[in-house]
């Protein structure tokens, strides 16, 4: 992307910062002893989850083989074992109007793509998902081939490590478990960043590094949960400069500038890359909720937590009550207009990962 964001996002975003964000190396560029070959040679290896893993998940499995193939040449191939009906598919309620909280009978679908379902195979070099949600990673723990005692029932906690024959057919390879759908997500990243892909790889123009050959060190990694609980983006003045470049580059939404999920998909990943989890998006002419209502469903598929700044109670857009409301904005006078107002916004949030802000 040539634009000049880098350094607004820089300082914008202290969750971001150089190699190894998690903590010890788990992938090198040379074989040592126990090591096992992801990339290179003209090996294509394969990443392996279960059909029910969350969205978000596969989506960041996808963004990994992909990365691979930023650095070596060839991407990786995601595969599916256990796939379902369901699997790859994120379901959310549409809303039918903007004053009066009323949802489509039918739900939509947001559909992730790039993966196969052949199932595990010789070529399998990384096996993930989220304890609890993965059978396959479920499996691997009752089998005892995976100690994840150290990361159970943490927030946003991974272990990784090499295992040999997690499953027939695969004769080694590294497993990343999941505490939850971000722990999981954070441990694909991770190797992201170790094989040469900054976080900055969009916004900050940042060219990933060249290598040959990428192989997982015979090493095991807990990493536990983050000091700070929630850590993210507010996109604040965003007007002029990324709004002049918005409405470049993206579709002019309904009431303003394109802020849409073709937008928002590409900071959704630049926050879970540099291990964040929280975004206040854009407010002085934007509607998060409105201008695009795939954006909401779309933030809690890629496992953002949503919240707005100190002007915007219960998760409603300053905008939106100049266009929506009923009445004065001034509660002592006008309770009967706002507290429904209100009430919409808690319940448009409801289905999804959101804080209220107070203050």
């Amino acid at each position: 992307m040539k634009f000049s964001l880098k350094r607004l996002l820089l300082a914008a975003l202290p969750i971001a910062g150089v190699s190894a964000l998690g903590g010890n190396q788990t992938v090198g560029f040379e074989s040592q002893t126990g090591s096992l070959r992801l990339a290179g040679a003209g090996f294509k290896g394969e990443i392996l989850l279960d059909g029910s893993e969350f969205w978000g998940v596969l989506r960041t499995a996808v963004d990994l083989a992909g990365d691979f193939g930023k650095v070596t040449g060839t991407n990786l191939t995601v595969q599916i074992q256990n796939a379902n009906e369901k699997t790859g598919k994120y379901e959310y309620a549409v809303p039918v109007s903007d004053q009066e909280y009323k949802v489509s009978e039918e739900p939509a679908v947001i559909e992730a793509h790039g993966f196969e379902t052949s199932g595990a195979s010789a070529n399998t070099v990384i096996i993930a998902g989220t304890i609890g949600k993965s059978k396959i990673i479920d499996q691997l723990i009752s089998s005892g081939k995976i100690d994840v005692s150290q990361v159970q029932g943490k927030w946003e906690a991974y272990v990784s490590v090499l295992v040999d024959s997690p499953l027939p057919n695969v004769p080694k390879a590294l497993v990343i478990a999941g505490s939850d759908k971000r722990g999981t997500t954070f441990g694909l990243y991770d190797i992201s960043e170790q094989i040469g892909v900054s976080p900055f790889y969009y916004w900050g123009d940042v060219p990933p590094q060249s290598h040959s050959d990428i192989f997982a060190l015979n090493t095991v990694k807990n990493q536990g949960s983050p000091s700070i609980k929630y850590r993210g983006l507010f996109l604040n003045d965003e007007a002029p400069c990324l709004t002049n470049w918005v409405e470049e580059n993206f579709e002019h939404g309904k009431y303003g500038a394109g802020f849409n999920r073709h937008f928002y998909s590409l900071v959704f990943e630049l926050i879970l890359r540099s291990r964040g989890n929280y975004m206040w998006p854009t407010m002085w002419g934007s509607m998060f909720n409105v201008d695009d209502y795939e954006n909401q469903p779309l933030a809690d598929a890629f496992g953002i937590v949503m919240g707005t700044s100190h002007t915007e109670p219960l998760l409603r857009a300053k905008d939106e009550w100049p266009r929506f409301g009923e009445g004065i904005w001034q509660w002592n006078i006008n309770e009967e207009g706002i507290r429904p107002f209100f009430k919409y916004g808690v319940e448009r949030a409801k289905p999804y990962e959101g804080i209220y802000n107070l203050g």
